[in-house]
């Protein structure tokens, strides 16, 4: 049995500001303290938008946001991602990675991979 891992890269003014594994069905992003990922700028609304994740695939929906949510250089509503999506809110870009991999035995764990 396989599975996905997805992540996300979170750049402002080309500068790492963190690296987040995406690991819950419901993740989300904002200003306000609550949210699972806070971004601190006033681009940001207090709750911008949500990141939902299935056994399949990743969805980001905007949560009535002000200055909206772009995949791509797209605004979006609601967007099914893909391995090197690049999400805009406010001032930040949020590169999404999502990676499939097959265990190779019945434990269910990831594979190490090692140089030959």
């Amino acid at each position: 049995m396989g599975g996905i891992t997805r992540e996300l890269l979170i750049k402002q003014n080309n500068q790492l500001v963190r690296h987040i594994s995406l690991t819950t069905k419901r993740v989300t992003i904002g200003r306000d303290k609550f949210c699972d990922i806070v971004l601190r700028d006033k681009t940001v609304s207090k709750r911008h938008a949500m990141i939902l994740n299935d056994a399949d695939a990743s969805y980001i929906e905007d949560m009535g946001s002000t200055n909206s949510t772009q995949v791509n250089s797209r605004e979006v509503q609601q967007h099914k991602l893909k391995d090197n999506d690049i999400i805009m809110i406010g001032h930040f870009q949020l590169y999404f990675q999502q990676e499939s991999y097959e265990a190779n035995d019945e434990s269910g764990q990831r594979p190490t991979t090692q140089a030959t």
